[in-house]
């Protein structure tokens, strides 16, 4: 009985992290205390990935004790990176072989339904809530430049991008049948289309990375159906191809001030280059690095080195993504179980993205992210 419900629950959490984050960590916590012996027998075993972790936990307590002007927030980061890594010893331990050939027919149609949102969004800019518990549950807002399932859809970028790489995939499972084909085909449409109409120029980008490396790893026929898709979605959106090229502009008013806001942020790196400024506490110390000529005022430095550098110290920084591209090396060589590959292409997206925004630790996102990262060491080969 217990390994029925925790088969259901690693199913239920893929499909809640992206549509109902707390609902998965509710799963997330179940699943852990049924599995609770074989997690705590074998994670000790994985020293390098431990050191990591408390490397970076006790850099950022020191960080929070010696620095950090705002305890409470920087207490929520340190929560923050424990959840993270929690979420990659669940796919590394609890996660099976099994679960990875999975992996495609549960998060395809779950990233699919999240594109269709968008897509709805973007056409319609429909007003849809209703009253849960004791708040308003926002489905579908134009509010804050648009709003699917109470996020910016500026959050769920990544996650089209994801839908695109996965959706796409399942054409070249050697298992998909018709119906997986034209289903991976609709979505990888759906996710194309999201992006375009909501103007999300960082999310083609990392979708365009993550269909070059299944184009290295899985068939270079991957190519034609973003060509394919790319003209469907432009058809109905002509006016986003000034959008994209305006990523080549520097002048361009969001180019220049992710410029200035870099140099800001390193700033900061160079004055507190060892532990940072607390975990969660830029915005606490951003004002005085902010230059004259930004006149937002952010709570990130919108990349996600930048991010832990800035906040958790440089040293955090360089073993933490240290380890993340040591690992995705190691796999890029080593697997050559197909779920493994199509996983791999889904990171590289995310550490794309990246590069544009602060979603180390947003959940609804990167809670994949952390999982996928874990479901890489599955042994397969």
């Amino acid at each position: 009985m217990k390994g029925k419900i925790a088969e259901i629950l690693k199913i239920v959490i893929l499909i809640t992290i992206p549509l109902a984050t707390g609902l998965a960590a509710l799963g997330l916590i179940i699943l852990t205390v049924l599995c609770f012996n074989a997690l705590r027998k074998q994670w000790l075993q994985d020293k390098i990935a431990l050191g990591v972790v408390l490397f970076c936990l006790l850099a950022g307590l020191l960080s929070t004790l010696l620095v950090a002007k705002d305890k409470l927030m920087a207490g929520q980061g340190l929560l923050s990176l424990f959840v993270a890594f929690w979420l990659y010893f669940v796919g590394r331990y609890i996660y099976t072989p099994r679960d990875l050939s999975r992996l495609l027919p549960v998060m395809v149609p779950t990233l699919g339904f999240l594109s269709l949102l968008c897509v709805i969004q973007g056409i319609w800019h429909p007003q849809i809530s209703f009253r849960l518990f004791q708040g308003e549950y926002i489905l579908l807002s134009p509010e804050n430049g648009n709003t699917v399932l109470t996020l910016s859809v500026n959050a769920f970028a990544p996650l089209n991008s994801f839908a695109f790489v996965l959706g796409s995939s399942w054409w070249f499972k050697k298992q998909s049948r018709p119906v997986h084909k034209a289903g991976g085909e609709v979505v990888a449409l759906l996710s194309l289309l999201a992006l375009v109409l909501l103007g999300r120029r960082n999310g083609a980008v990392s979708l365009m990375v993550g269909v070059l490396v299944l184009i290295l790893l899985v068939n270079w026929k991957v190519l034609g159906l973003l060509v394919g898709n790319s003209i469907l979605a432009l058809i109905l959106a002509p006016h986003y191809l000034k959008r994209f090229f305006s990523i080549f502009n520097l002048n361009y008013p969001s180019n220049l001030y992710r410029i200035l806001l870099s140099i800001s942020s390193m700033a900061m790196i160079r004055h507190y280059p060892l532990l940072g400024v607390g975990p969660e506490n830029f915005a606490q110390v951003y004002p005085a690095y902010r230059l004259p000529q930004e006149t937002e005022f952010l709570r990130g430095p919108h990349n996600i080195f930048l991010y832990m550098a800035t906040q958790w110290g440089l040293p955090v920084a360089l073993v933490l993504f240290g380890w993340i591209i040591w690992r995705l090396v190691h796999h890029l060589k080593e697997s050559k179980f197909f779920d493994k590959r199509v996983i791999i292409a889904v990171i590289v997206s995310f550490l794309i993205y990246g590069l544009f925004d602060d979603i180390m630790f947003v959940f609804a996102i990167a809670g994949l992210f952390w999982l996928f990262l874990g479901m890489l060491e599955i042994p397969t080969d």
